[in-house]
């Protein structure tokens, strides 16, 4: 089951799903992705979840569901905890009744973003929320591990696209600027370790991966800033250096730093290195992969 399968995560991991041979039953709000065999289900609505929650369980339960959008979370504190701290406790609570293993996916901004650049965090380092979304993406964490030990939480910040989607991606806006060709601008104190969306619906479906429990970090092993991710992604397209100018995140300059040390899963799974220019070659090369097709 792959809860939140109607985003951008969710399309790569049920094409990872197909791929390694799961059967496998795609769960959200909306079908955009137009799956075949996809359940509607609300998780802001505790009755259908509940429901869901009778039938036979899975051997593996991804959960992506999220609003990822902060200024939505603000607006709306109650469907936020609903989604981000309710529905994840139920859905561990029945991983631990019926034995079986639950991802759960969150986010880089439990740290707070405030660790002096280039270190990056570590799982280790305390966190320090700041806003609706990381304060209930925390929550979650605490209400998937306190209900089911066995499960893992994986903080990361994926970046890729997907066909069908309602918002444009960070990836989308840097090639649709690109295209328009009046030049772009990109934070540079605003510090990340992403993870291509492709890359890390392989991960979940690794069975070396499921063996594991607890929280963990994931991404790109040498921190970018978000200027430099669209100068690689410029670079890789054919475009030149210069169409892509620095600015700041912040009016006063201050380093944003969201950059994760994802040493100890790495070690664990003993995964080759994943840097960043890997990553984008990655995702144009899916991307250009994707329009050929649709254009064909």
């Amino acid at each position: 089951m792959i809860f939140g399968a109607s985003g951008m995560v969710g399309y790569a991991s049920c094409l990872a799903g197909l791929k390694n041979n799961w059967s496998t039953l795609p769960i959200g709000r909306k079908n955009r992705h137009r799956f075949p065999d996809f359940q509607v289900i609300d998780l802001f609505n505790d009755n259908l979840l509940s429901t869901l929650t009778q039938q036979r369980p899975p051997d593996l339960l991804i959960n992506l569901a999220a609003m990822t959008n902060h200024t939505e979370c603000q607006n709306n504190q109650d469907l936020a905890k609903k989604l981000h701290v309710e529905a994840p406790k139920i859905l561990s609570r029945w991983s631990d009744k019926e034995q079986f293993k639950l991802i759960h996916i969150s986010t880089e901004a439990v740290y707070g973003y405030s660790k002096e650049r280039p270190l990056a965090y570590n799982e280790s380092d305390p966190c320090e929320p700041q806003g609706v979304y990381a304060c209930t993406k925390l929550a979650g964490e605490a209400a998937i591990l306190e209900n089911n030990p066995l499960a893992t939480v994986l903080r990361c910040t994926p970046v890729g696209f997907s066909p069908y989607s309602e918002r444009t991606t960070l990836f989308e806006w840097v090639i649709q600027e690109l295209k328009k060709g009046q030049g772009l601008t990109g934070y540079s104190n605003a510090w990340f370790t992403p993870v291509s969306s492709f890359s890390l619906a392989d991960l979940l479906f690794n069975q070396s991966f499921h063996a594991l429990s607890g929280c963990y970090n994931w991404g790109i092993q040498d921190p970018i800033s978000k200027y430099d991710f669209a100068r690689l992604v410029a670079q890789e397209l054919g475009y030149p250096d210069d169409i892509v100018t620095p600015s700041s995140a912040s009016s006063d300059g201050k380093i944003m730093n969201g950059a994760l040390d994802s040493s100890i899963l790495r070690s664990l799974l003993k995964a080759p290195p994943y840097d960043s220019l890997t990553m984008v070659k990655e995702l144009v090369s899916r991307y250009i992969h994707h329009t050929s097709n649709q254009s064909s």
